[in-house]
């Protein structure tokens, strides 16, 4: 039963050193059984450096990868829960905007 479980999730090696989830930008969510389409979720976002390390050029200096961390409570047990930086544009919602 995942009903109120919070669930802690660590997306690594990005490369960017800072991000809008720093200045209040949040995750977009989507549940199967809410049913009420895309949104902004999660809380206690964070965007930190993490101890790994990429090298861009042969022989420029090391350069640290990023994380972004958030908790995401599900609302639902045995619920199908989407995550994604932006809200996504499908190929549905192309088609609608070419046919208008």
């Amino acid at each position: 039963d995942q009903a109120g479980l919070r669930v802690r999730f660590n997306v690594v090696n990005m490369m960017k050193k800072d991000s809008l989830y720093n200045f209040g930008m949040r995750p977009c969510v989507w549940s199967k059984k809410a049913g009420g389409g895309w949104h902004r979720g999660a809380d206690s976002i964070c965007w930190h450096r993490n101890h790994r390390t990429y090298q861009r050029r042969k022989r420029g200096a090391r350069k640290h990868y990023y994380t972004l961390t958030f908790l995401y409570r599900f609302a639902h047990a045995e619920d199908e829960v989407f995550f994604a930086h932006c809200y996504p544009y499908t190929h549905s919602d192309l088609r609608a905007e070419l046919a208008r």
